[in-house]
């Protein structure tokens, strides 16, 4: 059997009082570790006084968790559960907490952490993740126009122009053979937004 992953076409924000407390969702598409780590120190600059900065993530076979403060399993699981039942990568969901007095529980905060990333994932389009390759192409001046319209659908990350021009750009790991006219070299494999339509 074949699954699909997805991914977030946006980054999102949402928000959600549950008794008294405010539960503030973000979404963030990433592609590295260091993404990861970016973001949620920024959140954390963001939101100082907030009593918890819970999150999960995956990204390609890599997946974890923490619960930041939380009773053990009862918000950076509860998120992490999420992720993986709706065929996620490279996400990166953080759930901001800010302790209202009333305490809910362990099952009562794995049905508000459940429920924050559930409401946020329902405010962005899922996209398909597919294997891509970042590639660096060299060209002469007269193939740039048939270059460009050959990967107009593409994301072109650089353009160097020189003696020789190089252009670095990413596609579809499957249609690395329309490259097939042109000198390449494979920098590294990296996932991409696929929409579906």
């Amino acid at each position: 059997m074949v699954i699909f992953l997805y991914t977030i076409s946006e980054d999102i924000e949402n928000s959600l009082k549950i008794k008294n407390s405010n539960f503030i969702t973000y979404l963030f598409y990433i592609n590295s570790i260091n993404d990861i780590l970016l973001n949620i120190k920024k959140l954390k600059e963001l939101h100082p006084k907030a009593t918890h900065h819970c999150y999960a993530y995956i990204l390609g076979n890599i997946s974890k968790y923490s619960d930041d403060g939380e009773p053990s399993s009862t918000a950076g699981a509860p998120i992490l559960n999420v992720l993986k039942k709706n065929n996620l990568d490279n996400v990166l969901a953080v759930v901001v907490r800010y302790f209202g007095g009333i305490k809910l529980g362990a099952s009562g905060l794995v049905r508000a952490y459940t429920m924050s990333i559930t409401e946020a994932l329902l405010k962005t389009e899922l996209v398909l993740v597919v294997c891509g390759v970042k590639v660096k192409v060299k060209l002469d001046y007269r193939s740039i126009s048939n270059f460009e319209y050959l990967i107009r659908d593409y994301n072109i990350i650089s353009k160097v122009f020189g003696d020789e021009i190089y252009y670095t750009v990413v596609i579809e790991k499957d249609n690395l053979e329309m490259l097939s006219n042109y000198k390449y070299e494979i920098l590294e494999y990296v996932n991409i937004k696929k929409k579906v339509f």
